[in-house]
């Protein structure tokens, strides 16, 4: 019998800290404090660390970063803090190589650190690619000399809203195209016999992170390379939505062996982003106590038959489905957000007996509307689902039956659970015994379609958590853009702290907000800036008039 564990890598040393092979899954975080603000940052140190962060990172974006460094590691030393610190650099090398001295890894974005993004449109020729291969290779030695020569770890930290121009020229901005930015890095660090790597591929979709994680676990198979994966989905935003975009991208990767480190990328304080990452891991634990062997195989064009019940169509081309239960439904229920809403004692006689057991399904009998509960979930049933959703023997339409939760780590055990089987196509509807959208486990189920891009009830917001690079209040800003836009049905937003990935991050959004500087924002329409340098206090104001100008805003009782 096949050993069931998650996907073997290389274990690789972070200071003090194993991460790879067996060694537990590792949680992260990173510093919102500006760097040389030493009382703050070793006040934010010690309260991530005893909240349990087991690998701190502090944006280190120019010299005056670098030189708080060995301060930083000194007020380390005198608290008893020994977790180990990451440098996370953009745009300069020579930071990188600077950084390595004072901190156990350092952070670069293949995207950004020897190139410069001008967005140039042309055709490389294959001399033209290997020329700028070169030159990757020539900025990135010194940085290599500089890791081995202290005993220092890298993370080549891919985002998809930074690749090169290079990358993006031939590969497009495309989950391929993420795994092949950190396969040119992959290769010139093993070139010169560099091993201590980690890799990641961070993405604000979901279902584009997801899929740079199967795609990069692919080449890195193809050309026998087993680095370990830090897992992120970024710019998650905050409350309930961030920790469900998280628990579909970071979850649903974990339950197929994927996985040695996490981050909850929130826009929050730092520390809350550790129980939210706690709860990922505990959820998935309760709900699948051991991990599926190298499933990396993303199921796709699954097609069920199309299933009518009740004049509601089920399977084949038919989006997915919100059925609801409530005690009692008028004509005019208002069924927002559900495509269906059945009193109690109707589904129990009428439309319950028309579904059948996973049990008979997976034995054979060929029913073809499948009921299961989410209580019987469990990492051997979604591999059922996944093995036969993916014949063409049966075909079922499978119906999972949603038991209400309140508590955090079920809610985002289920998460991760059923997104997976979604993104999969391998579950075509929800039942959820409440019309309540106060309830909890509704509240999760609809950020959950959202997030998985099935359904829209609200606005979708894209916003980063706040590091040393932030320019303005980034958690005030977000409450205050949330509150008042959230109505606006399917408008997409970007919030973000600075340029790094902003712009990038905002590709399918519709409007973006982005800090260009002290108190300072600029405002875009796609990626697109279209006002500059809009004063803090103002800014909110400017992007409901924006919004407005593009004929994409409605008041709150829904009328434009």
């Amino acid at each position: 019998m096949q050993s069931e564990i998650r996907r073997r890598s290389r274990v690789v040393r972070i200071g003090n800290v194993l991460v790879g092979g067996q060694e537990p899954i590792r949680i992260q975080s990173m510093l919102t404090s500006d760097t040389c603000d030493l009382p703050k940052v070793i006040e934010e140190m010690e309260g991530l660390a005893q909240a349990g962060c087991e690998i701190i990172r502090v944006t280190v974006p120019n010299h005056k970063s670098v030189e708080a460094l060995p301060k930083i590691r000194e007020l380390m030393v005198n608290r008893g803090i020994t977790t180990p610190l990451v440098a996370d650099i953009h745009f300069n090398p020579q930071l990188a190589v600077n950084a390595a001295e004072f901190v156990e890894k350092v952070r670069i974005n293949p995207g950004n650190y020897a190139d410069k993004k001008r967005f140039e449109i042309r055709e490389y020729s294959e001399a033209q690619y290997q020329e700028e291969l070169q030159r990757l290779e020539e900025k990135l030695l010194p940085l290599i000399k500089q890791l081995q020569k202290y005993g220092r770890s890298l993370r080549i930290g891919t985002n998809h809203g930074s690749l090169s121009d290079r990358v993006m020229n031939r590969f497009g901005d495309t989950p391929e195209g993420m795994a092949e930015s950190a396969m040119e890095f992959l290769r010139i660090l093993e070139k010169h016999q560099y091993f201590e790597t980690v890799i990641s591929m961070k993405a604000s979709n979901p279902i584009v992170m997801r899929a740079a994680y199967q795609e990069i676990v692919r080449k890195m198979d193809l050309e026998k390379m087993n680095y370990p994966l830090h897992l992120g989905v970024t710019e998650a935003g905050d409350g309930i939505d961030g920790r469900v975009k998280s628990a579909l991208g970071i979850g649903s990767l974990l339950l197929d062996g994927i996985g040695d480190t996490i981050r909850v990328s929130l826009t929050e304080p730092a520390i809350n982003e550790i129980p939210a990452a706690e709860s990922i891991l505990n959820g998935i634990n309760k709900f699948s106590p051991k991990t599926i062997t190298n499933q990396n195989k993303r199921q796709s064009n699954i097609i069920p038959s199309e299933i009518e019940i009740d004049g509601i169509k089920l399977g084949g081309e038919s989006p997915f489905r919100l059925l609801g239960i409530a005690d009692f439904v008028l004509e005019d229920f208002p069924s927002e957000p559900f495509d269906k809403v059945w009193n109690q004692k109707h589904w129990e006689s009428e439309i319950l007996p028309k579904f059948h057991s996973f049990a008979s399904c997976s034995q054979g009998i060929g029913n073809r509307l499948v009921l299961v509960d989410s209580d019987e979930l469990d990492i051997d049933k979604i591999r059922e689902f996944r093995k036969i959703s993916a014949t063409n023997r049966y075909e079922p339409v499978f119906v999972v039956n949603v038991s209400l939760t309140k508590g955090e780590d079920d809610l985002m055990g289920l998460a991760a659970n059923l997104g997976g089987l979604i993104l999969e196509n391998a579950l075509q509807g929800l039942i959820v015994p409440t019309t309540n959208q106060n309830d909890p486990t509704l509240e999760m189920i609809l950020s959950l379609l959202q997030a998985a891009r099935v359904k829209t009830y609200k606005a979708d917001f894209i916003s980063c958590p706040s590091c040393g690079r932030t320019h303005f209040d980034l958690q005030t800003a977000t409450a205050k853009i949330k509150m008042k836009t959230e109505h606006l049905r399917g408008v997409k937003i970007g919030i973000m702290g600075c340029v790094v990935n902003g712009p990038g991050e905002m590709a399918d959004a519709d409007f973006g907000y982005v800090g260009s500087g002290s108190g300072k924002i600029n405002l875009y329409k796609g990626q697109n800036c279209v006002r500059k340098n809009i004063p803090e206090e103002k800014a909110v104001d400017y992007l409901i008039e924006l919004i407005q100008e593009y004929g994409m805003w409605q008041d709150q009782t829904g009328t434009s």
